[in-house]
C-alpha cells in the first residue's frame, strides 16, 4: 500500500485532492505534529496530481501586524509554512514504476519478437555478363598516355574501396570521342592481374573541373558495368548499358569493387595536379546509430573549452522528424547548459546553444530546409568564439547562419551526452558519424577542407582536437584526439557497418590511362542472380531491474 508521511510544524487540516477522492489528514483535535495518512486500496498510478489544503489556527485569533513591536502579537508571515515530506512505502524506483521492463535500441513498441539464434538474411546482387558477337564502325580512343606507375592499393584481399576519376572534356576530344554512346573501356593495366569480386563502373557528365566528396554523392549516376572479373592488361569491360556523352561535358567515373586476390594491380597514368583521383577505403567503415534508447555519454566531459568551441559531424536524420530532439548536450559540474543542439526542434528550427553563465546561454536558432536533416548525409559544423561574440552553423562546410553578440564563456564540460539531452530525454533518431570537437573556433574554409577526410596529424588545428570519435571500434567509443576520453555506447549494436563513408577520402595525382570503345554492336546479356547469406546483426535487450 502506498503511503504519505506529513511532518507538520504547525496545527493544520490537510486535505488531498486526487481526482475524485478526498483523504483527510490533521484536525483541530489533532495530539501529535505529524501523522501517516494513507491513500485508498486501489490503482495507485491513477494518481496524477496531489491538491493539499491546509488552514492555519491562530492564538485567540490575532495575527501580528508588520510594524516594529507587534510582530509577535498572533500569527505571523512565517507561521503559515508547513514541511510535507511524501514518501513512497513501496520503495519501488519511479522511473522502473511508469517505465518499460525491457529496453531494445530502436525499437518504440509494446511488443519484440526475438530469438537468442543467429539469424540471417539474404543480400540478392545480378552479375551482367556481357559478351559482344559482331561490331561495326569501331573506334578504339586512348584518353591519356602516362606512363607513370601508381599502385592506388587496387585489387588487395578484403579491400571494398571506391576510386573517383574525372576525364575532362577537353582530354576527350582531342582524343576523337565524339558525343554519343560509348560502350565499352579499359584501363592501362602492368604487372599482376588481380580478381575483383562485385565491380562496379558508374558514369556521369559534369560541369565541376576538380574530384571531390561533393561530386560523389551527387548527380545522376548510370551504372554501365557490373560483374565478377580479374582485370589484367588488355582486358575490355564490356559495359550492359551504354553511356551517352553530350558531346562537351566533363566525365566523372566511379569504380567500386570488393576484391579477394592477394596481390594489386598496377596502372599506368598521368601525373597531373589537375588530374586527381579520390579513393574511399569502405574496409572498416561504421557510423553509429541513435534513437529513443540509443545514446552514450561521456563522463570525461571536455574540460579544455573555454572562450571559443567547434563541433562538428555528418548525420542522418530519420524520416520522423521534426519532433523535440537533442543531438548533443554538454553540462558542467552543477549540470548546466554549456553545449547544446537541437538539430531540429518540433518547430524546424534549428538551435545551437553555447556559453553557460548562471543557468543562462547564448542562442542563435533558424528554420532549416526538410531536406537538410533528414533521409540523407548533411555535414553540420557549430562554432562560437567568446571574445568576439560571433557564433557560427555550417552546412556542407558553407556557413548557413551566424549570430552576434554572444559573449558569453563556454564554461567546463564536465559530462558530455550524444543522441539525447542532459537527462538523457528528447532522444534524437537517426545515424551519426566522424563527431569531432575542437577547443577553437575552425575557420569556414578549414571546415569544408576536412568535412570529408579523417582528421590526423596534418590538420591545421590538429592540437587544438580535444574529442573525435569516428566510431570505428566497438564496443566503447574510442576517443582519436589522444585524450582518451572514450565513452561508452547503452548499446554496442548501435555501431553498423557503412555501405559507403563520409570521411577518409585519400587523393592521388595518378590519373589512369583509360581506353574509350565507341560503335555499333551485336552483344548478348546473360545476367546472373547472386543469392548471398548475411548474419544479421544482434540486438541489445536491456531488462530494468
Amino acid at each position: 500500500m502506498k503511503s504519505l508521511f506529513f511532518v507538520l510544524f504547525c496545527s493544520i487540516t490537510s486535505v488531498i485532492f486526487g481526482q475524485s477522492t478526498t483523504v483527510n489528514a490533521l484536525n483541530y483535535n489533532s495530539t501529535t505534529r505529524d501523522t501517516l495518512i494513507e491513500f485508498p486500496i486501489g490503482d495507485h498510478n491513477q494518481y496524477k496530481k496531489i491538491i493539499m489544503h491546509y488552514s492555519m489556527r491562530c492564538k485567540d485569533g490575532l495575527v501580528s501586524p508588520g510594524i516594529a513591536g507587534q510582530t509577535n502579537i498572533g500569527c505571523g508571515e512565517w507561521d503559515y509554512s508547513c514541511n510535507t515530506n511524501i514518501v513512497d512505502s513501496t520503495q519501488v524506483d519511479s522511473l522502473k514504476r511508469v517505465g518499460p521492463d525491457h529496453v531494445i535500441s530502436g525499437f518504440e513498441g509494446t511488443l519484440y519478437e526475438f530469438t537468442t539464434q543467429p539469424i540471417y538474411t539474404t543480400v540478392r546482387q545480378t552479375i551482367r555478363d556481357v559478351e559482344y558477337n559482331t561490331s561495326n564502325l569501331i573506334s578504339i580512343i586512348d584518353v591519356g598516355e602516362g606512363t607513370q606507375g601508381d599502385l592506388y592499393d587496387i585489387g588487395l584481399d578484403g579491400d571494398v574501396k571506391t576510386h573517383l576519376f574525372l576525364v575532362n572534356s577537353a582530354d576527350i576530344q582531342s582524343q576523337g570521342v565524339t558525343a554519343g554512346e560509348i560502350g565499352r573501356m579499359r584501363w592501362d593495366v602492368f604487372g599482376n592481374s588481380s580478381q575483383f569480386d562485385n565491380l562496379r563502373i558508374s558514369m556521369r557528365s559534369t560541369s565541376a573541373d576538380a574530384v571531390s566528396a561533393t561530386e560523389l554523392f551527387s548527380g545522376d549516376w548510370t551504372e554501365v558495368y557490373q560483374n565478377n572479373i580479374e582485370i589484367k592488361g588488355g582486358v575490355f569491360l564490356n559495359f550492359y548499358q551504354n553511356f551517352i556523352w553530350d558531346g562537351s561535358s566533363n566525365i566523372l567515373i566511379q569504380m567500386n569493387y570488393e576484391s579477394s586476390s592477394d596481390s594489386p594491380v598496377r596502372f599506368y597514368g598521368d601525373l597531373d595536379s589537375d588530374k586527381e583521383v579520390l579513393t574511399v577505403n569502405g574496409s572498416n567503415d561504421k557510423y553509429v546509430t541513435c534513437g529513443p534508447s540509443g545514446n552514450f555519454i561521456s563522463e570525461e566531459g571536455i574540460p579544455d573549452v573555454s572562450d571559443e568551441i567547434t563541433v562538428s559531424f555528418w548525420s542522418f536524420g530519420d524520416h520522423k522528424l521534426p519532433v523535440n530532439t537533442t543531438i548533443f548536450e554538454g553540462v558542467d559540474d552543477a549540470n548546466r547548459r554549456q553545449a547544446n543542439v537541437h538539430l531540429p526542434w518540433s518547430n524546424g528550427q534549428v538551435y545551437w546553444d553555447c556559453g553557460g553563465n548562471g543557468g543562462n546561454y547564448d542562442r542563435i536558432n533558424m528554420v532549416v530546409n526538410p531536406d537538410d536533416f533528414k533521409n540523407k548525409w548533411t555535414h553540420w559544423a557549430f562554432t562560437k568564439n567568446g571574445p568576439t561574440g560571433i557564433m557560427n552553423i555550417y552546412l556542407d562546410g558553407v556557413l548557413w547562419f551566424s549570430g552576434t553578440d554572444k559573449n558569453r564563456a563556454v564554461g567546463e564540460i564536465n559530462r558530455f551526452i550524444l543522441g539525447a539531452n542532459k537527462n538523457v530525454g528528447n532522444g534524437w533518431s537517426g545515424k551519426l558519424d566522424e563527431f569531432r570537437i575542437w577547443d577553437v573556433e575552425l575557420d569556414g574554409a578549414t571546415i569544408e577542407a576536412w568535412m570529408n577526410q579523417k582528421v590526423d596529424a596534418g590538420h591545421p588545428n590538429y592540437g587544438d582536437l580535444v574529442t573525435y570519435y569516428d566510431f570505428d571500434e566497438t564496443p566503447t567509443v574510442a576517443d582519436k584526439s589522444g585524450n582518451d576520453r572514450d565513452a561508452m555506447l547503452n548499446t554496442p549494436s548501435m555501431v553498423q557497418f557503412y555501405e559507403g563513408s563520409q570521411a577518409g577520402f585519400e587523393t592521388s595525382m595518378t590519373r589512369p590511362n583509360i581506353t574509350f570503345v565507341q560503335g555499333t554492336y551485336t552483344s548478348e546479356l546473360d545476367s546472373v542472380l547472386i543469392v548471398d547469406s548475411v548474419m544479421v546483426n544482434p540486438i541489445d535487450i536491456i531488462e530494468q531491474e
